[in-house]
Order: structure tokens, then sequence, then C-alpha cells
């Protein structure tokens, strides 16, 4: 019986985090929908948006967030030999 719960409890932890980013996409494309309604006549029009601006976001994101993260591990990474062959290793695997 715990492990079924387990299973209920991990199930949750996969479907909420789809379902909320679902409903809020959803939410923004008719807010944006809404707001362009107006002005243009364009269907389709607030998914090009969302889309635009759903990568304009990832785009900043790696810029501020990950490049800098990436470029502090590489550096840690240089002053252990061991680490940075293994490292190497993985990454030339798995690219």
């Amino acid at each position: 019986m715990k492990r079924l719960i387990n299973y209920f409890l991990q199930g949750l932890l996969y479907i909420v985090p789809i379902t909320v980013t679902f409903f809020v996409v959803y939410w923004t494309f008719q807010k944006i929908d809404g707001i362009l309604s107006p002005i243009t006549k364009i269907p389709g029009l607030g998914l090009i948006v969302i889309i635009v601006i759903i990568t304009f976001i990832g785009f900043i994101g790696t810029i501020i967030i990950t490049s800098p993260i990436n470029s502090f591990f590489q550096r840690i990474l240089k002053k252990a030999p061991l680490l940075q062959t293994i490292y190497s290793s993985v990454k030339d695997l798995t690219s």
C-alpha cells in the first residue's frame, strides 16, 4: 500500500508541472488574443506571439543564467584534472 501511495505522489509530481504550464500558456494565449483582437484580425497571432515570447525568455535565460553557471563549473573542473577527464569524456559521449 505504501508503494502505491508513493507511485501516486510521483505521478502527481509529473502531472502538476505539465498541467500548470499548460494552463499558464493557455491563459496567456487568451489574454494576448483578447488584446490583439481589436487591433488585428489575424487568427493564430496570439500563438505566434507566445512562441516568440517563450523563445525570447529561453534566450535571455541562457545568457543570464545558464552560461555563467556553465562557466563557473568549467573553472572548477579545470582545477580537478580527474573530474575534468571524466566530464569531458561524458560530454563528448552525449554530444
